[in-house]
């Protein structure tokens, strides 16, 4: 368990200084997830801590999978009394993250996504801090379907460059794992669209559940 500064983020993206549970470091950044409040309406893209003890009060939170954003380690402060999660917590936050990346499926939504699974879209990630992707970038949209047709954010990843930190290969046009976040569609710029076709989701989809299948390093 961190803090994360996360007070530059864009409309529905999980803003302030909030707690966020680290699931992976790659070379130059951290995949983090935000922590709420468990009176927030709950997704099955949510994991339940309960009896989470936030600064001096005791009480249940979620951590939202569906915000899942790689930082900066400055974005990040140790809780050195924030117990780390259990095995059992753990398992449960990796299966609401792969409900959140569309690596377990959920049912079909009833309409079309405006940006499905697997389509390339213009992203402007802003300014970005330390080893953060910023400017406008080609990015592949990663996170379920359900969540692309009726949420207001979506799970991208950038199109990998000579820097990348977890590039995906096997594809075409590889991505960058180490630069995976949420994004507000505010943040989605006009321009040239493609999909992949699902075979084509293999290489992005396996490199993804190697990921969430290691443990964080503890501190």
């Amino acid at each position: 368990m961190v803090t994360a500064d996360l007070t530059d983020a864009v409309g529905a993206e999980k803003g302030k200084i909030r707690p966020a549970v680290v699931v992976h470091s790659h070379a130059r950044t951290a995949l983090i997830l935000p922590v709420t409040d468990a009176a927030k309406r709950r997704y099955p893209t949510h994991a339940l801590l309960a009896g989470f003890a936030s600064g001096t009060q005791v009480k249940d939170a979620l951590v939202t999978c569906e915000h899942a954003r790689c930082v900066d380690p400055s974005r990040l402060t140790p809780r050195p009394r924030a117990p780390s999660l259990s095995t059992q917590q753990l398992a449960d936050v990796l299966q609401a993250l792969r409900l959140a990346l569309g690596l377990t499926p959920l049912r079909p939504p009833s309409r079309r996504p405006p940006h499905p699974r697997g389509s390339w879209v213009q992203v402007d990630y802003g300014e970005g801090r330390g080893a953060e992707a910023s400017g406008v970038i080609r990015s592949l949209v990663l996170s379920n379907d359900t969540g692309n047709a009726f949420g207001r954010t979506l799970l991208v990843a950038p199109r990998a460059d000579a820097h990348a930190l977890v590039p995906v290969l096997g594809m075409e046009e590889p991505v960058d794992l180490g630069h995976l976040r949420v994004v507000d569609h505010t943040r989605i710029q006009p321009g040239p669209t493609a999909s992949l076709s699902p075979s084509e989701l293999h290489a992005p989809d396996a490199r993804l559940g190697e990921l969430l299948a290691t443990r964080p390093p503890t501190a």
